[in-house]
């Protein structure tokens, strides 16, 4: 034994010795220098690449920003934020395309994160633990959601998931508070307990790409969760049938989009295909969707009539540009008596009137608060640079629908576009956002 000591402590030594020579202490973990401060809220270590990792320069910081080049190098990836217990925003350039293991953990303070594109990589454990996390942006090019990344995040109700991801890792939302997910059609494989222990979850949408969801005598993808719980939307004779079965889940079939003038490569191909199989927003045509159109007043009220499950209420309607032979006529009527939509002092509808951007958010607004929905929220419209194009009626329904991710900018979210014409395309998204952030 005491040879066996000193041979180990030889070697220590040796090791040590070593590193002196060749270039100082490396962290074992990272491989990378000891970090060098920078500022009060971050330090950084140099890349083998000659680019910069930036990480935490104390556990106590509450904002940090993170600079494109530190010292005329490049910060390429995102590292050691680990039990920031105190951090609550994180700004992060577009020269970043890596955060590392764990970066995120434990920051219990942090509400809300944009990572851009250019992030093609985030490693396992990245967010675990950040159980105040409400809105996440993922960037359009990530390719997996890594094992933990998202585990025990218990304010995050609802995540886009981009058109790129292929695989979503073990427990990468396990004990989330993941109410609804679309899975888009890139994925191919759902893990082991991918969404398990997720007591919130309801519903998940599979495409017909799908290939892989865990199910095996250790455990499924959806373990702990009830079946009584869970409804899992699927095509038939994939996988997302055969397991939902296998489990005792509820499936609902869903089918292919009917529209030919609607590609799979265009931005709103998923928003139409949710629309169309929830048969809130249905064709000009069998085949055609009109994704381009403007959406006019009759269109919107006949969209969230049916949302409701299109009710027949007693009486008449009031209006005299609305005919009982209208396709939207219940829907008017109902819109009318419930307070969503209201007509002019003219004693007119205007059914064929088009909605604007700002319009359109209001009256989903006003049907949030129908529906006894959270509206109080409020974004920071300043951020906009078209913000005093708003009209003074319609900021409290824009503020709400951004804070709820009902309503995106354009121009990569430099502008809100308030007084343009929203389009099918335009409202088919905005449905579906408001499904899945606001709740039918």
């Amino acid at each position: 034994m005491k040879n066996k000591t000193f041979s180990i402590l030889t070697i220590l030594i040796i090791s040590m010795l070593l590193l002196t020579v060749f270039g100082g202490y490396t962290n074992a973990a990272t491989n990378m220098k000891e970090p060098i401060p920078f500022n009060d809220e971050i330090s950084y270590l140099e890349n083998e690449d000659g680019t910069l990792t930036v990480c935490k320069a104390n556990v106590n910081i509450t904002n940090a920003t993170i600079p494109e080049s530190i010292n005329g190098k490049k910060v390429t990836r995102i590292g050691d934020f680990w039990e920031c217990s105190n951090l609550k925003s994180i700004s992060i350039p577009n020269t970043v395309t890596s955060i590392r293991q764990g970066a995120f953990a434990d920051c219990t303070s942090l509400e809300s994160i944009v990572i851009p594109d250019s992030v093609t990589e985030i490693e396992y454990e990245a967010f675990l633990d950040c159980t105040s996390l409400k809105s996440v942006t993922l960037p359009k090019n990530l390719k997996e959601i890594d094992s933990y990344t998202f585990f025990h995040c218990t304010s995050l109700k609802n995540i886009e998931i981009p058109n790129s991801v292929e695989i979503i890792g073990w427990c990468s939302f396990q004990g989330s508070g993941i109410e609804s997910i679309t899975l888009p059609e890139s994925v191919k494989t759902v893990s082991l307990w991918a969404f398990g222990d997720c007591k919130n979850l309801k519903s998940i949408y599979f495409s017909k790409n799908i290939e892989e969801i865990y199910n095996t005598t250790d455990g499924s993808a959806f373990g702990n969760i009830p079946t009584t719980q869970l409804t899992i939307y699927g095509y038939k004779g994939t996988v997302a049938e055969t397991v939902a079965k296998d489990l005792g889940y509820t499936f609902i079939a869903l089918s292919e989009i009917p529209f030919k003038d609607i590609k799979t490569s265009d931005w709103y191909y998923n928003s139409v295909k949710f629309v169309s199989d929830n048969k809130i927003i249905l064709g000009t045509t069998d085949e055609t969707f009109a994704p381009n159109n403007n959406l006019t007043r009759g269109n919107l009220v006949t969209i969230l009539w049916r949302m409701e499950g299109s009710p027949v209420l007693g009486g008449e309607q009031k209006f005299s540009d609305v005919k009982e032979s209208d396709y939207y006529y219940e829907a008017v009527k109902w819109a009318e008596k419930t307070g969503v939509v209201h007509g002019y002092d003219t004693g007119r509808f205007g059914p064929n009137n088009n909605i604007s951007r700002e319009q359109l958010a209001t009256i989903l607004n006003n049907y949030a608060k129908y529906k006894k929905k959270d509206t109080k929220v409020q974004a920071d419209l300043t951020k906009f640079t078209d913000n005093k194009q708003i009209s003074s009626y319609a900021r409290e329904g824009v503020a709400w629908a951004v804070a709820k991710k009902v309503i995106s900018g354009k121009v990569n979210g430099t502008i809100v576009d308030p007084q343009g014409k929203a389009t099918r395309a335009e409202a088919a998204a905005m449905i579906e956002n408001y499904c899945n952030y606001v709740g039918r």
